[in-house]
């Protein structure tokens, strides 16, 4: 994909997400292509890439459609990258090298620095996403990543306002605080362990991720 089609991809990943572009709406390529100043080629390749990831249905003749996510499909997606990330934590505690160990672990004190502080909030979501995105990528695995991805971008909307909801994130740090102290100590099996348990959603997670979605969809019967 292009500069250009990566930005659109991600234009209208937003809109969909964000309920901008309702579920059922015709993607008008004409139209895109007029607003981003581009051929039809760069909206083609972003359609194309949001329909892999299930946002849009390529339908012969009509164009794309936009599906949307349903709830059950961002609970799926949770349980598989409880798998997906325990694994890459398993594999970094194998491979990851002291520069790698090091990184991590300086994400992780500086997100304890913000922690307690509401106005900090935002800081703190991007170094999760930071640190997330440094177990993935110390587990040297490209099929890992890619599907770790794909999951990560059905989820990102939901799982951003349920972060935002959250009371307190101390339980989720004291989490992030095994997964590193089993990475650092070369424990593959317990980094592994933190890390699925990390991303499982048990009862009080579940009900703000359910929370989060309602309020989210704005009452439109569970998709986005």
């Amino acid at each position: 994909m292009t500069r250009r089609s990566v930005e659109i991809a991600k234009a209208l990943e937003k809109d969909i997400l964000g309920g901008v572009l309702p579920v059922g709406e015709l993607v008008n390529e004409v139209a895109l292509a007029e607003q981003f100043g581009v051929s039809r080629t760069p909206v083609r390749e972003a359609l194309l890439s949001l329909a892999s990831t299930g946002l849009v249905k390529l339908q012969p003749g009509r164009g794309a459609i936009v599906v949307g996510i349903s709830l059950q499909q961002v609970f799926d997606c949770y349980e598989v990258l409880a798998g997906l990330l325990g694994l890459a934590a398993e594999l970094c505690a194998q491979r990851m090298s002291s520069l790698e160990k090091a990184q991590i672990l300086s994400i992780h004190e500086e997100m304890g620095r913000y922690l307690h502080d509401p106005a900090l909030r935002d800081a703190y979501m991007r170094l999760d996403v930071q640190f997330h995105d440094l177990i993935v990528k110390g587990s040297g695995n490209a099929v890992l990543a890619h599907q770790v991805a794909m999951c990560t971008k059905t989820i990102a909307a939901v799982r951003h306002a349920s972060m935002e909801s959250h009371v307190s994130l101390d339980s989720a740090y004291a989490e992030h605080t095994q997964v590193v102290a089993a990475i650092t100590a070369k424990d593959s099996e317990a980094a592994r362990k933190a890390m699925a348990g990390h991303l499982q959603l048990r009862g009080d997670t579940a009900s703000r991720l359910v929370a989060a979605w309602r309020h989210h969809t704005q009452n439109t019967d569970a998709t986005v």
